[in-house]
């Protein structure tokens, strides 16, 4: 593992730790490994994401339907995510119930152990181009991971050529759904960030269903109101003290049209055509796709 410093259009550096070609943050290499070699329990639940696709949001919602309350101390997913806590906590985490644990890992990169013993894995996707409207924030405030001072315009190629933590959306994106096609038998659930802001109470039943925590709609509609985005950051706002919260910033679909020029629009949704075309996240966020969607329902 090696510190490197990748270098945005404006000169500009982010800071990251380069591990088997791929670029993460500086997190401790005994965690970064960990992934790759960790033994996984049966009744594991693991959250995947790409960064900033609504991993705490997931994580809150797994965590009160594994506890059937919503009165619990904060904990965010940081807490639990492989590549960045201690080997030793993972594997020390009681037996007897899920671990509720998460990571950005690309599909090829994650231990094979959760294959073999069947461990429960949600994914969920989200919208790239509001990933990288919120994951350019993200790299500004933590400065103590990134030490990054640069411009919208000059970050946004970064994100499309891959060259940020996790590597490239486009191929995280394709390798977790090559992934879960080639294990029809392994159970996966899949969800969008957009459909859970837009039917919320049927993917919390979704997710409880999946990994096994029966509960009745009031709880269910408790849960909801409890990980909304607007409570969530107030509770994190009140106990923190403060106004600058890193991992909550609006939560919103669609905020990238404040973010991307037209021509920027106009470049993505090229790369996005040439890259995702046949997948199914083309069929979610290809504007031409969606597109298609809308006039085949005008011939009905």
């Amino acid at each position: 593992m090696s510190i490197v410093y990748q270098k945005d259009k404006g000169g500009n550096t982010i800071r990251f730790c380069e591990m088997n070609g791929r670029l993460y943050p500086s997190f401790p290499l005994d965690s970064l490994k960990h992934v790759t070699e960790m033994d996984a329990r049966p009744n594991d639940i693991l959250l995947v994401t790409y960064p900033k696709a609504g991993t705490h949001w997931v994580f809150e919602i797994i965590r009160f339907l594994l506890a059937g309350t919503t009165n619990l101390p904060t904990v965010e997913k940081d807490a639990y995510m492989l590549e960045e806590v201690a080997r030793d906590f993972i594997n020390g985490l009681p037996s007897g119930s899920p671990r509720n644990i998460n990571t950005h890992y690309h599909a090829d990169a994650l231990s094979p152990d959760f294959l073999r013993k069947k461990a429960k894995i949600i994914y969920v996707t989200r919208d790239p181009r509001d990933i990288v409207t919120s994951y350019f924030n993200h790299h500004k405030k933590l400065t103590q991971f990134y030490d990054y001072e640069g411009e919208w315009n000059d970050y946004l190629p970064l994100f499309l050529e891959g060259k940020l933590d996790y590597g490239s959306w486009f191929d995280h994106s394709k390798g977790w759904e090559k992934y879960i096609q080639e294990h029809p038998n392994h159970p996966f659930l899949v969800l969008s960030y957009e459909s859970l802001q837009e039917d919320s109470l049927g993917n919390v039943t979704k997710i409880a269903d999946f990994i096994g925590a029966s509960h009745d709609k009031e709880f269910l509609e408790e849960v909801v109101e409890k990980t909304t985005f607007d409570v969530m950051a107030k509770t994190r706002k009140t106990e923190s003290n403060t106004d600058d919260l890193i991992m909550y910033r609006k939560g919103k679909v669609g905020d990238w049209k404040n973010h991307f020029t037209v021509a920027q629009s106009e470049i993505f949704e090229e790369l996005f055509e040439k890259e995702m075309m046949g997948t199914n996240a083309y069929k979610l966020y290809s504007r031409s796709s969606k597109k298609q969607v809308d006039d085949n329902k005008n011939d009905v």
